[in-house]
């Protein structure tokens, strides 16, 4: 009897391990930006993902390799794909034409948790571009990141200004949350982008909200879940949120 009791204990285990993977790992999905020339914030695959840009376009209608995608052609720029969920990224397609490697200073991928850290860097040396051409596939292997980067800038030397593309991002849900993703989940801002009011939507013991610029400048301090921002600048912002056991970010922009 002994036997067949550690025998369905370790296979109750085994079944465990196996479904639980299968909930959290979630399937691989390929974000690919089929959306309108100008979109800025869109649905795909049933999830909300939007930019945070510095330079960058938002979908264009010509992309070397699909027709539509995330491009950009200047001289330093930097572009911060978000979601609403905790994503694992396996990998990205990236085009980067140069004409040779002097044209590029430098090129990193970058991935962000819910509070805006670094949790993963890879830097791309410009010979990964030059003499290749085309789209190059990256793995990455990242796991539960809230956002994903590109920045790149033109080398001092530069004779040519780089084109920057990237493509099919291959991805899935992380279904696992943390405590502090958890407590995120909880609480919902609207609309965003914001033109006048922000809504402020909790059931959690609310104190206060305050209201940073990118710079980190605190700019409004408010107990009121009703916010008038008709008076900031167009542009990103960061609202603090206060709670009885937390404090929580969230991105928006004012139109």
């Amino acid at each position: 009897m002994k036997k067949i009791y550690l025998l369905k204990s370790f296979l109750l285990v085994v079944c465990l391990i196996i479904f639980g993977n299968i909930e959290t790992k979630g399937q691989n999905l390929t974000l690919n930006f089929d959306e309108p020339f100008g979109t800025r914030s869109w649905t795909e695959d049933g999830y909300n993902w939007s930019w945070d840009m510095s330079g960058w376009d938002n979908i264009r209608n010509y992309n070397p390799k699909s027709g539509t995608g995330h491009g950009a052609t200047a001289s330093e720029y930097s572009s911060k794909l978000s979601t609403t969920k905790n994503i694992n990224i396996y990998g990205v397609w990236i085009y980067c034409f140069i004409s040779n490697t002097n044209d590029l200073e430098y090129f990193n991928l970058k991935g962000y948790d819910i509070n805006g850290n670094v949790l993963y860097s890879k830097s791309l040396p410009p010979s990964t571009f030059f003499p290749n051409s085309g789209y190059i596939y990256i793995d990455l292997n990242w796991t539960n990141v809230k956002s994903f980067a590109v920045e790149y800038k033109k080398g001092s030397q530069a004779t040519f200004s780089p084109a920057v593309y990237y493509d099919d991002l291959v991805y899935s849900i992380n279904e696992t949350l943390s405590a502090e993703d958890a407590s995120s989940e909880e609480v919902s801002i609207y609309p965003n982008p914001v033109k006048k009011n922000l809504i402020i939507d909790t059931k959690k013991s609310f104190l206060s909200v305050e209201i940073y610029n990118a710079s980190g400048q605190l700019l409004k301090v408010s107990n009121s879940k009703n916010i008038d921002l008709s008076k900031l600048e167009k542009g990103n912002y960061v609202v603090k949120i206060k709670t009885e056991n937390n404090v929580i970010s969230k991105k928006i922009i004012k139109e």
